[in-house]
């Protein structure tokens, strides 16, 4: 398994299933989101989000979100 597919589901706390090209769009866990905004590569471990919250790495990822990652 991917390792990024593993530490963005560990962070989100649910399963992704990204497309054959390793992206997934789900709901923005870092502000009050009524349709997915989220845009996950799970290839390249990055995050960008459509409602302005920010984009990044997979770390910046978990900053934002006050938790560590397991790598």
């Amino acid at each position: 398994m991917n390792e990024y597919l593993e530490q963005f589901e560990a962070l989100l706390g649910y399963r992704l299933r990204p497309n054959s090209e390793g992206e997934v769009m789900v709901k923005c866990v870092l502000h009050d989101d009524r349709y997915p905004s989220l845009a996950i590569n799970v290839n390249k471990g990055v995050w960008f989000c459509h409602a302005g919250c920010g984009s990044g790495s997979i770390y910046s990822f978990a900053k934002r979100l006050g938790k560590a990652l397991d790598i």
